[in-house]
Order: C-alpha cells, then sequence, then structure tokens
C-alpha cells in the first residue's frame, strides 16, 4: 500500500475521504460523514457522474438497452483540491482511493493534497493508494471513518489502514471476460484469455493485481457461487471471525447465496451488503457478484 503526505502529528479531528469506486452505501457515507470523489463515465459523448446524475440501477439499465460498452475517467485535480480544501481548516484528511494500477484518481489525489497542504500548511493530508477496488477499500475507508469519529489520530488511523489492508480479501467471478478485456485491467490475465473459452474464472484482486484462482468449465453445469466460496474457504479458513461485504452487479440472487453461505461457516462479527457502483462495474461487468473478507 502506497502512503504519503504525512507532515506531522497533531490532535486535529480527522477526515475521511474516499471516491465513488469505493462503492460504500450512502447510508454509512451519511452517518459517518465520509466524504466522496466521484468518476466518471462516459456513454459516447454524454458523461455521467458517478452517484450524482447516475445511481447503479440506471447504469446497468442503460448498457443492456444500448449494448454499449462506456469508458470511465478520474477526477479532475480541481474536484480533489476543492474537496480538501472544504476540511484543511479544521481537520487532518486521509484520502484512500482506488489503486493507481487501475486509474489516475490517486495521482490527482496525491497532486491535490500536496497542493492545498501549502495553502493550510497546519493541516496533514495522507494519500493512500488502497491497491484495491470497490469494497475491497471501501470496507476500510469504513471502518477509518468510524474510528475519525472516535477521535482517533491521523497516525493511529493510517497504520489501522495498512494493517487492515494486509488482512483484506477480495473474491469476483464475472458474468463474461469480456469486460475486463475490453477495460484493460486484467494485467497477466491477458495470457491465459484464449483458454479462458467456455470457461468462467474465481478471481482474487490484492496489491493492485487481478488473478484467477481456478478456471470453471461452464458445460459441466458447475455452481459459481459454490466455487467463488470454495476459493474463500481455501484462503480464509472456516470458522475464522471476519468481518463481510458481499456485493453485486445485478446479480442479487447469486450475492445473498453467497452471503448465506459465508454466514453458515465463518463468525461474522459484522457483515452487509452492497452493490457493485457504475465505474467498477464497466469493467466487470453485468453478471459479477463478489466478497471482501477481511480477517480479524
Amino acid at each position: 500500500m502506497g502512503l504519503t503526505g504525512m507532515k506531522r502529528a497533531n490532535m486535529r479531528h480527522v477526515k475521511i475521504v474516499t471516491d465513488s469506486t469505493s462503492d460504500v452505501p450512502i447510508e454509512f457515507r451519511q452517518k459517518l460523514g465520509i466524504e466522496q470523489v466521484p468518476l466518471k463515465i462516459h456513454f459516447g459523448d454524454e458523461v455521467f457522474i458517478e452517484n450524482v446524475n447516475i445511481c447503479a440501477e440506471e447504469f446497468y439499465r442503460r448498457v443492456r438497452q444500448t449494448n454499449q460498452i462506456p469508458s470511465t475517467s478520474a477526477p479532475d485535480l480541481v474536484e480533489f483540491i476543492e474537496c480538501y480544501a472544504r476540511w484543511a481548516d479544521r481537520y487532518n484528511i486521509i484520502s484512500i482511493h482506488l489503486s493507481s494500477e487501475f486509474s489516475e484518481t490517486y495521482r490527482m489525489a496525491l497532486e491535490a493534497g500536496d497542493h492545498v497542504m501549502k495553502q493550510f500548511p497546519e493541516c496533514t493530508i495522507q494519500v493512500i493508494d488502497s491497491k484495491s477496488a470497490s469494497m475491497g477499500f471501501g470496507l476500510i475507508a469504513v471502518q477509518a471513518a468510524e474510528f475519525a469519529k472516535e477521535g482517533r489520530s491521523i497516525s493511529d488511523i493510517t497504520d489501522f489502514i495498512y494493517q487492515a489492508n494486509l488482512k483484506t480479501y477480495a473474491f469476483f467471478t464475472v458474468g463474461t471476460m469480456t469486460y475486463l478485456r475490453m477495460g484493460g485491467r486484467i494485467g497477466n490475465l491477458r495470457s491465459i484469455l484464449p483458454s479462458m473459452i467456455g470457461k468462467k474464472g474465481i478471481l482474487t484482486l490484492k496489491e493492485g493485481t487481478v488473478s484467477l484462482l481456478e478456471r470453471v468449465d461452464m458445460r459441466i453445469g458447475m455452481d459459481m457461487v459454490d466455487k467463488l466460496f470454495g476459493s474463500i474457504i481455501k484462503t480464509v479458513p472456516s470458522k475464522s471471525e471476519i468481518f463481510s461485504v458481499v456485493l453485486d452487479a445485478s446479480a442479487p440472487d447469486k450475492a445473498e447465496q453467497l452471503m448465506e453461505r459465508i454466514l453458515s461457516r465463518y463468525q461474522c462479527r459484522r457483515y452487509f451488503r452492497s452493490t457493485i457502483g457504475p465505474v467498477v462495474g464497466v469493467h466487470t461487468g453485468i453478471g459479477t457478484f463478489a466478497a471482501v473478507i477481511q480477517s480479524l
């Protein structure tokens, strides 16, 4: 996890900032005061701002109707500067973002943080590259915001984020590899795509890298929920204490089945459901479902 921007420790309260690809449900953002800088979705010449003028439900409806794969773009530098400047006179800021392997978002946040700290020298802005996506870092952002609400220091919360990231795993399967291939966010998976014809993959995201855990031959009718859950058990021992988030892109039945399996085999001290938002959905596609597991 990349860390930068620490200037000095002081007893200011901490504001948590993230971007819209964290997929943190709105009730958590409102309750905990999490600031969210949105990314953009481009359908041809039309530009939509995630969670502002397009929501997940509308996005997936539009993709189905148009059969078009849109593109995405990072927030502008000015958007980050304006966000940080709103809080810099009263708060220190921790800003945790989508992996720099996938987007320019982290770089924009980093540059904005340096700019705002020159304007507000009493403010520390810590910009963190999560090396993850969606609730893979959204869960950690929620926990960080809870600690901030308790009045913990910026150094304590930063240490927590680093440690939590090491224990947080994201598992997912996609309806089709088309979106990952078209989006170009597959790294070393590109070489195995020819062998995936007629198959689906159980995938994981760690340290900014999407990796294939298992090929599943769909011609023999394998249950992808069972296969995904099997990969979770291989990584995180059954009966462990965990936090869990299950999320989906228009695959709620699969997500609910996966959540039931997780609850039956683990000691879930905390769990909730979320939705894969439009920007992440551009690159994973309709039919994706996923689990984020944090070992305790």
